[in-house]
């Protein structure tokens, strides 16, 4: 019986010390990623959400040079078809939004529920000049705050056509 009980507590512990190695890591990840971002600004910022019946948005704003684009296209009822050149602070303005939504700890997320056919997606890919990304996808589901992380953007980039 001592024989299963320290079997057993050897065992936890071993688990409990690769949670949190793991947990550590990522924690130490993201607050590189998160002083990153402050210390950078964005040059290329992409995000798509919707779905089939509820229309699919595609946003692509880009900086090169001196010159910022934004090309946006909607689908399945969506009316948007955009290719125009953008003031440059909308870059920062959406850094903002970035920063207030802590949208960086969104990042590597990538979960799904394969049981809900035509659902709502969503994917963010934000580029820095420094080099570091911020990478995000789901369907049917979402990262912590997504609702009014998405809210905020989406309100954003609608004022931009």
């Amino acid at each position: 019986m001592k024989r299963l009980i320290l079997s057993i507590s050897t065992l936890i512990l071993i688990i409990s010390s690769c949670f949190g190695i793991f947990y550590f890591e990522r924690n130490k990840k993201l607050a590189i990623l998160e002083n990153a971002i402050l210390s950078s600004e964005i040059v290329h910022f992409k995000y798509d959400y919707g779905s089939y019946f509820m229309g699919y948005f595609e946003y692509d704003i880009s900086k090169s040079n001196e010159k910022t684009t934004l090309t946006a296209h909607g689908y399945n009822g969506v009316d948007l078809n955009i290719n125009t050149e953008i003031n440059p602070s909308a870059l920062n303005d959406i850094l903002e939004i970035v920063k207030e939504q802590n949208i960086a700890a969104w990042n590597d997320f990538s979960k799904s529920n394969d049981n809900i056919l035509d659902g709502y997606s969503f994917s963010i890919y934000i580029e820095f000049k420094n080099g570091e990304t911020i990478n995000a996808h789901g369907y049917e589901k979402y990262p912590k705050n997504y609702d009014i992380a998405h809210k905020a953007l989406s309100n954003y980039l609608e004022k931009l056509k």
